[in-house]
């Protein structure tokens, strides 16, 4: 056996793609992307006001039978507006880190939730709202997150991968 060895490359069949005339660059990709979502964007605000209103009417009801579906309809909230309206986003990914600890707790917080919700309600019907403002509602939601104890066990530490030289 030679000291010398030889490395495979296989040869991709994207690397022939790529290299074909009459493609679109990644901008135009980008920007034909944005397009296609904004096509969206109406029917995606009105899923989220509905589920904002169906948070809010079991907020008005105090069934603890409806606790799954305030997670529920909180990450729906998170996983749409995730793409449309950051905020609101947060301040669902909020009322899940808040449903999740008071489950862990055994306890529930209608105040807490509702908070939550009417922040979402205000964050829903001002998406323009000056990123002041917004920061201090996100605060404040972490705030009233942080009034309960993550009883979640911590993350297991990460092996340290010594570099190959």
């Amino acid at each position: 056996m030679s000291d010398q060895w030889m490395q495979y490359r296989p040869k991709l069949q994207i690397y022939e793609v790529l290299d074909r005339p009459g493609g679109i660059t990644v901008e135009q990709a980008l920007l034909r992307a944005d397009a296609a979502m904004e096509q969206h964007r109406g029917k995606a605000v009105e899923a989220l006001r509905e589920a904002v209103e169906r948070l809010e009417s079991i907020v008005r009801e105090r069934n603890l039978a409806h606790i799954d579906e305030v997670y529920t309809r909180s990450t729906f909230v998170l996983d749409i507006a995730g793409i449309f309206q950051p905020a609101l986003c947060r301040a669902a990914q909020s009322l899940c880190e808040l449903v999740h600890r008071l489950r862990a707790l055994n306890k529930w917080d209608w105040a807490a939730v509702q908070v939550h919700v009417s922040s979402m309600r205000l964050l829903i019907d001002m998406p323009d709202a000056p990123e002041d403002s917004v920061k201090a509602v996100l605060d404040g939601l972490a705030a009233v997150v942080a009034k309960y104890p993550d009883l979640s066990p911590p993350d297991p530490p990460r092996p340290h991968i010594v570099p190959a030289t």
